[in-house]
């Protein structure tokens, strides 16, 4: 008897240690089988995100690229543009000759004095010029709209209108020996409203010695701010500066996936054996 309950207490003990190393065995497959599965999900994963920043870094490689190639392009476009604006202003010396030293009531006795007719004649061809300049103008200036912002090309825009406006009166006045001072014409003194600051506004309505070569003036300020802003590179700076911010977006909608997409290889359950 005791030598069978002996052989049964051997046999248990055989049987469970027996198990005991199969259970140990399967129990460290399992774990090496869970951890080579996270192994390669999470090497995939770097795989995926060293791809994605290798693509962010190349879009600002190609920026950076792009930045020096198109300064370049601004400069040249900025000494096009130049160029035009002073053959343009030549031009307008006859008319500031006289609209910057008279009043309205002198300028319009002016135009009635017969001893004035030589220097309305002169006055009269120049106009006639900067009309044709104008139109050559806005061809030459529609040419490297791309390379200039949209600050420079308002004030051509208001340049245009303002010079083409006083060439029409101007014009118009030599014909009828009736001078209409350009002060006294609605559409430009609203232009005048719209496009110059109040202070500017009220210097040049106030002051009847503030003539046509003072807005111009106002207008010279306000496209030399903007062409020092594209030749020392800060034009260009607050544009690479939006793409950063773009870049910076893309960048946090790219962390945000990533996290989510981290969370699916933790969460999602290794393969059984």
């Amino acid at each position: 008897m005791n030598d069978t309950l002996f052989n049964i207490f051997i046999s248990v003990i055989s049987s469970a240690g027996l198990t005991g190393i199969i259970i140990f065995f399967f129990k460290e497959k399992i774990k090496a089988s869970i951890k080579s599965d996270y192994d390669h999900r999470l090497e995939g994963f770097k795989n995926e995100l060293s791809k994605n920043q290798n693509f962010i870094s190349k879009i600002l490689d190609s920026q950076n690229h792009g930045y020096h190639l198109s300064q370049t392009d601004r400069i040249a476009a900025i000494k096009v543009f130049w160029e035009n604006y002073l053959m343009i202003r030549e031009y307008l010396t006859a008319i500031s000759s006289i609209d910057g030293f008279m009043t309205v009531k002198e300028t319009n006795e002016f135009f009635i004095d017969d001893r004035s007719l030589p220097l309305i004649s002169t006055m009269q061809t120049d106009l006639n010029k900067s009309i044709q300049l104008l139109k050559q103008y806005q061809n030459n200036i529609e040419a490297i709209r791309p390379f200039i912002n949209d600050r420079i090309w308002f004030q051509i825009v208001f340049l245009v209108t303002f010079l083409g406006r006083i060439s029409y009166l101007y014009n118009l006045n030599f014909k009828n020996r009736n001078m209409q001072h350009w002060r006294l014409d609605a559409p430009i003194i609203d232009l005048l409203k719209k496009h110059l600051s109040e202070k500017e506004y009220d210097y040049i309505t106030k002051n009847e010695l503030a003539g046509i070569y003072k807005v111009i003036s106002f207008v010279e300020q306000k496209q030399l701010a903007e062409i020092y802003r594209i030749i020392n590179g800060r034009a260009a700076a607050e544009y690479s500066m939006d793409h950063a911010i773009s870049l910076g977006q893309l960048q946090n909608d790219f962390d945000k996936e990533t996290k989510n997409t981290a969370h699916q290889y933790i969460k999602k359950p290794a393969t059984k054996f």
